[in-house]
């Protein structure tokens, strides 16, 4: 563990606990050295990161050792009072480091999704707020994660890979300019679920906080057909415009009626036949609104479940299908 570490701090401030307690000096290593559950997190976590980059070609070991930096210089700033690394509260902070330690051994996991081995590709930055930021606006960290598949060993499988990366890319979406920003607090999640043989489900969720009123927070669900190659359409599985009016019907009467922002059904139609709304289960099809879209936000999101039943009318030979592989 001590080779793995010196090539890490060669860039990162942030020690782990591998290092001579007797001679700790930084606040943070005092604070790995007394904790022995932190101790050993990080003897779990160096194991995995070395296991996981053994693993990797050459570029994936680049990004991976960048990841590795940058939550080294994030977690103890995010764990600290002053945001700088260099204050904890005792009462706090070993919580803290602990479940940024299980959450980092997490994401130096290989998974796999659909049978293709996958990783997670990780970012992370945590600053002081600009001198203009509010009092209470104590740090600015961001924070984004979301799968990868790795370049597969059989080329039958690279068109896939490729098509699947770029969807992932393109749900991520963005620059990384926010990693930069010293204004604002987010978090990116996407995380995928393999609902069928050929259907991945991909959970994106955000949190932005712009230290305003209140911080938001949004999820988004896309579908992904490895079969074809390609994410989810609408018209894969429902056939023309037709179901909008009646699902919308069912639709309202399972939304909260308090705080609604829409005055009826009607308002509804254009927002259904978006996918990025939808949720395929056994159960049915599920439609999940954000805090604005239809209500107020201390309605919170608001969920509908339509059941296959009623839409069976509507239902492409395409969509049987994958409904009827959902229940296996």
């Amino acid at each position: 563990m001590v080779s793995f570490l010196a090539l890490l701090l060669l860039a990162s401030p942030v020690p782990a606990a591998s290092f001579d307690c007797a001679k700790a000096a930084r606040p943070v290593e005092a604070l790995l050295c007394g904790s022995p559950t932190l101790s050993s997190l990080d003897e779990k976590m160096a194991a995995a990161f070395s296991s996981l980059q053994a693993s990797l070609p050459d570029d994936e070991k680049a990004a991976l050792l960048t990841s590795q930096r940058q939550w080294l210089a994030y977690w103890g700033r995010y764990c600290s009072t002053d945001g700088e690394g260099t204050t904890f509260d005792p009462a706090s902070a070993p919580g803290c480091a602990e479940r940024e330690y299980q959450a980092r051994i997490r994401d130096l996991t290989p998974f796999e999704v659909g049978g293709h081995p996958a990783i997670w590709h990780t970012r992370f930055s945590a600053a002081r707020p600009a001198e203009d930021m509010p009092d209470y606006a104590t740090l600015c960290s961001h924070v984004s994660r979301s799968p990868f598949l790795l370049p597969p060993a059989d080329p039958a499988s690279r068109p896939l890979v490729d098509a699947f990366n770029r969807w992932i890319a393109g749900l991520v979406g963005g620059d990384g300019a926010e990693f930069a920003d010293n204004t604002t607090e987010t978090t990116l999640d996407v995380t995928p679920k393999l609902v069928s043989p050929n259907l991945v489900r991909a959970d994106t969720s955000t949190y932005f906080n712009g230290f305003g009123a209140h911080p938001t927070s949004g999820s988004t669900t896309s579908h992904f057909f490895l079969r074809q190659k390609r994410p989810l359409k609408a018209s894969d599985l429902l056939k023309g415009q037709a179901w909008k009016g009646p699902v919308s019907e069912a639709v309202w009467t399972q939304l909260n009626p308090e705080m609604l922002l829409i005055q009826g059904p009607a308002d509804l139609v254009p927002l259904l036949g978006d996918p990025a709304r939808w949720t395929l289960s056994p159960a049915g099809l599920t439609f999940t609104f954000n805090v604005y879209e239809v209500a107020a936000y201390a309605a919170g999101p608001q969920d509908a479940t339509v059941s296959w039943s009623m839409l069976d009318r509507w239902l492409t030979p395409q969509g049987r299908e994958e409904i009827a592989a959902l229940a296996r």
